[in-house]
């Protein structure tokens, strides 16, 4: 029958000794951490970096400029939104939807990822300097062609570049002559509508000639009559005068 081996035994005193300490320090950094995460899980979730937000105390020696102006804090590690109204600041709640500001090496490696990318190759910066290759128009069998096919392939080549120039000639001047036939037709369009304007005033000044025709003819007519009232008034003062005096005699 094998013998056991003895247990190495520890005191009870010094056991206890050892074990607390180091079950209060990994409490500390395990709640720590979850404190940690949690923020973290807050800031990501609603999208603020709430080390960047003044705490609550600058409120107390801060005035809003305006009524309904909103200001965001730290309280105890959460973003909360404060509204100035009635010369006070009034909790609205919890803050969300803003978004967390770029840190200067974020930015530095994002700058790093572009120009890594521009330089292999894969920026859309480098795609689009990259020239184009022409394609070549010759048939595949040009090499084993001989002398006269080479001959008869480049008399057609020049053929069909005569005919296409010809064809673009011709569109160009079927474009020129509807620029033209256009350019007349705002001609005489502009002609007829400066013949109209003229005929137009004219017909006005002929107006305003007729009635300054009339307005001298009734101021003629307005004096002949006061004249020949004036003349009818003394005609029959001289009259009134010959019949006194007739009968005095």
């Amino acid at each position: 029958m094998e013998e056991e081996e003895p247990e190495a035994s520890v005191p009870e005193g010094s056991k206890g000794e050892v074990s607390a300490p180091v079950d209060m320090e990994l409490d500390e950094a395990s709640k720590k951490a979850e404190d940690k995460s949690n923020e973290t899980e807050t800031s990501e979730q609603q999208g603020i970096d709430v080390s960047t937000l003044p705490p609550k105390s600058s409120l107390d020696s801060k005035q809003g400029k305006k009524d309904g102006e909103v200001q965001c804090v730290n309280e105890d590690g959460k973003a909360m939104a404060y509204q100035w109204k009635n010369n006070q600041w009034n909790l609205l709640g919890e803050a969300t939807g803003m978004k967390p500001k770029k840190s200067a090496a974020e930015l530095d490696e994002e700058m790093k990822s572009i120009v890594s990318n521009i330089i292999s190759g894969k920026g859309v910066l480098s795609t689009a300097l990259k020239a184009k290759k022409k394609k070549s128009k010759k048939p595949a069998n040009f090499a084993q062609m001989t002398l006269e096919e080479k001959h008869a392939y480049a008399k057609k080549e020049r053929e069909k570049k005569a005919r296409k120039l010809e064809k673009r000639r011709e569109k160009n001047r079927q474009e020129l002559g509807k620029a033209q036939a256009h350019l007349a037709e705002q001609n005489e369009w502009q002609k007829l509508k400066a013949a109209a304007a003229k005929k137009k005033k004219e017909e006005r000044e002929a107006r305003k000639a007729r009635k300054r025709i009339l307005a001298k003819m009734k101021r003629d007519r307005e004096r002949k009559n006061r004249e020949i009232a004036e003349q009818n008034k003394r005609l029959l003062a001289e009259q009134e005068e010959r019949r006194r005096q007739g009968g005095y005699s």
